[in-house]
Parts: C-alpha cells; structure tokens; sequence
C-alpha cells in the first residue's frame, strides 16, 4: 500500500480512537514503529492537521486538530456527478481511482449539509450507505481483532441473502470502489476469502489467537483477478478486433497476460485469469468483438450468460 493510502489510514484511525499507541499503529498498518513516526512526522509537518504525543504509561497519539476544512457546494457536486460519467466512458482505466475520490468528496458534502439534505438524501444515499454507523461500529471492532490475530464466528449473509456462519481469521480490511471489505482465512474452505463489510451481521470471537498464513500474500491474491471475487484459475484466450484490441493493449489485466497481433484489426489475448462472475462481465464489455477461443469452461459460462441474457429480454 502506497504511503499516502498508509497516512490516510493512520489520520481515520485515530479519529476513531482517543488515544493509540505507536505499537498499535505499527500494527494495523503492517509496517515498522520508524515508519510510523516518520509517518506523524509528515502529518504534523503539514499544519492541516497536528497529532500529539503523550509520554507515560498510558500514552500515545491523540488527534488534536485539523485547521484546514473543505467546502463543497451543490453546483461543484453536480459538477463532479457529471464528470464522473465522462471519465468512466472515456478514461475507464482510471475510473475506479476517480470514484473512491468521488465518494469521499461527496460524504464530505453530506455531512456539511446534515439538516439541509434530509428532505432529498436520494444522491447522496448510494454512497453513505458503505460509511453507516453500523458500519463504522463493524470495521472498529474488526481492527481491533485484526490487530489482536483473534479467530472469530462470523455470521455473514451473502449476495443471494443466504445466512451463513464462518470461523475465520480476519487477515485485514480491503477497500474498493463498491465498499469496504474483510479480508480472511476460511476455517471451512481453507483458503482466503472476502467478506463484504455491510453484508456481516455480526460476529463474536472465539478465544483463539491465529497465525497469518506464510504464504499470504494480498497482492497474488488479486494479480489474476478483474474485481474482488475469485473462481478457478484458468488459462484463457481470447480473439479481440477493433476497437477493443486498441483499447486492451493498453492496460496491464493481469499479471501473466500475453498480446499477440494477429494482424491491423485482431490480437490474440492470453492470461491465467479466474473464471467468475467478473470475468464474465468483463467479456460481455467487449460486446461482439470479443471471441473466448478456449477454455471449453469459459465458453459454457459465456454462453450460458448469454442465452440467459437473450432469453430475459427477447424470449
């Protein structure tokens, strides 16, 4: 995680809290005491914002105060809602950067209009309800076992609003454009898997204390994968002509991909992606221009969507 991200993180933690030692800093942040210092050290030199050092026993950082506040008005929010449309259209390998900002600016907005919006809370209500109280009460109990390596019985209720219960070992919390999730290890499945942070209900703890795995490692994790959710792992290729062949040779997909031109209109894709719903929806994108050469498994999944798709609308 970049240093900026680290320092953002540091700043809402200790909003949350009265007062946090550099132990526990260094802790929930994944990085060296030095580092956290140097981190502070940062912050306070900016003058926005000063966090305090208390000596002694039952001392720490406090969050004294922040000088600088951010005034949004109606027309500038409209304004970003607006723009937001171009760069998803235009720009898309920057879009999911350009929403996290865009969610922050308008929870900004919404809380400095507390009384004003609450007759038309309709465009604001998409965003603040990944922020509720419930679930800012949820993420604050979640660090804290997290930085404890406390094993817990998570009631969780999934996509389809099946109730299911899981032991888990929460690794860490893991934000992306669609909200903010838990990042675990699964008693039952045993291997790593995500748990969408206001789809917990709740959650207790066992009294065990866990080892994060040797081998876990976040950033593998997501190399062969469009969003958050993973299916099996598979070698796919792809045919893709213009106007996407343009398009997808520009970005880094995935970590293993290679592009092979064909010829002026047409490029042979190859990756080992996970087969999901994601992928899915990723190749729907690409509309006509898209041909899922192999695997026979990536075929029938495409397939099936599409008939599916067909059969709704058509049918």
């Amino acid at each position: 995680m970049s240093k900026a991200s680290n320092i953002q993180k540091l700043i809402d933690y200790l909003r949350r809290h009265e007062r946090v030692s550099r132990d526990e800093l260094a802790q929930y942040l994944n990085v060296d005491k030095k580092t956290v210092t140097n981190y502070i050290n940062d912050i306070n030199a900016d003058h926005h914002i000063h966090i305090e050092s208390v000596t002694g026993k039952y001392g720490g950082y406090t969050l004294k105060e922040i000088n600088l506040k951010v005034v949004i008005d109606k027309s500038e929010l409209n304004a970003l809602a607006i723009s937001e449309k171009i760069v998803k259209k235009l720009r898309p390998e920057i879009y999911p950067e350009y929403k996290s900002l865009s969610e922050k600016l308008k929870q900004i907005y919404n809380t400095q209009n507390e009384t004003e919006m609450s007759s038309n809370r309709s465009f604001i209500t998409a965003s603040t309800n990944l922020h509720s109280i419930r679930d800012r009460k949820i993420e604050d109990q979640l660090n804290r076992v997290i930085i404890e390596r406390q094993t817990i019985e998570l009631n969780y209720e999934d996509v389809n609003k099946t109730k299911i219960l899981r032991i888990v070992d929460p690794y860490e919390m893991f934000c992306t454009v669609d909200g903010l999730y838990l990042i675990a290890y699964c008693h039952l499945r045993q291997d790593i898997r995500f748990f969408k942070l206001n789809r917990i209900m709740s959650f207790k703890r066992s009294g065990e204390n866990f080892q994060t795995k040797v081998d876990y490692n976040p950033e593998m994790i997501f190399e062969n994968n469009i969003g958050i959710h993973m299916g099996n792992q598979i070698l796919a290729k792809l045919r893709i002509s213009t106007p996407f062949d343009v398009i997808i040779s520009e970005k880094q997909w995935f970590k293993t991909q290679k592009i092979t031109r064909e010829n002026d209109n047409c490029i042979l894709f190859e990756a080992d992606i996970s087969e999901d719903e994601e992928t899915i929806s990723w190749l729907l994108s690409m509309k006509e221009f898209v041909e899922v050469i192999s695997p026979e498994s990536l075929r029938t999944h495409y397939l099936e969507t599409v008939k599916k798709i067909f059969y709704k609308n058509f049918n």
